[in-house]
């Protein structure tokens, strides 16, 4: 079980709890419950960049009409998953390496700028829930659990940003947060999980002693981290990105 924002979540419904609170989908609880599962397969590499959507389709596997498909996709394309180009189906969003960069870029600065505002308001349930989270992605990290893994670093991040406490911050993650989240699941490798899971540990401890630039430098080399497999992975197939 994992504690976040008061409630206790299994790692089973981690997935939903965070893409609830990051789409912003109103029409219809159908056009939601497509939105998320969507997004869900979207992020976890089931569905891969380039891929049709296809609305009737859609709206057969769901049992529902074209509407709330039409809203969910919609919800994604904002969020920026999917692509729908006029007058043609729409289709999971490729992204260049150049969009890449800024979105990792973007998430180096936003974590960093977290660093101070959470040594100053956090609370020490906020650095238990890091605890527990972390010790989780050494479980996953020893399966080999990639997904798991992405998720829980998910919620890692998550943590830190609501010990942070700062509003703007919140809005301005929120912005790449879905988009981000795929990439993320495309950098890790098993390779990397052992390193990750240490990183983690190391940030929780320049945390633990209230170590404001030690935490700005861990969290940029995290994600440096993660754009280098990236590029890498692009490097090898320059096709995909």
């Amino acid at each position: 079980m994992i504690p976040l924002d008061g409630e206790d979540v299994t790692l089973l419904g981690l997935p939903s709890v965070i893409l609830t609170r990051c789409l912003a989908v109103s029409s219809s609880p159908s056009a939601h419950d497509i939105a998320v599962s969507i997004a869900r397969e979207i992020i976890e590499g089931r569905l891969t960049p380039g891929t049709d959507l296809n609305s009737v389709g859609i709206a057969e596997r769901f049992g529902t009409s074209r509407t709330p498909v039409r809203d969910a996709l919609s919800a994604l394309e904002r969020s920026g998953l999917v692509d729908i180009p006029p007058r043609r189906r729409p289709t999971v969003r490729d992204r260049t390496i150049e969009e890449i960069r800024e979105i990792y870029g973007m998430r180096s600065l936003l974590y960093g700028a977290a660093a101070e505002p959470f040594v100053a308001h956090s609370s020490p349930e906020h650095l238990d829930t890091m605890r527990a989270i972390h010790a989780e992605m050494g479980a996953a990290a020893d399966r080999g659990d990639l997904t798991t893994t992405l998720w829980l670093n998910v919620a890692f991040r998550e943590t830190e940003l609501a010990g942070a406490g700062n509003r703007l911050l919140t809005e301005l993650h929120d912005v790449i947060a879905l988009r981000a989240m795929i990439l993320r699941r495309q950098g890790l490798t098993v390779e990397r999980l052992g390193r990750s899971h240490f990183d983690h540990g190391r940030l929780i401890l320049a945390y633990e002693e209230e170590d404001v630039s030690t935490a700005k430098a861990l969290s940029h080399s995290i994600v440096m981290r993660g754009l280098a497999s990236l590029e890498t992975r692009a490097a090898a197939s320059p096709g995909d990105a």
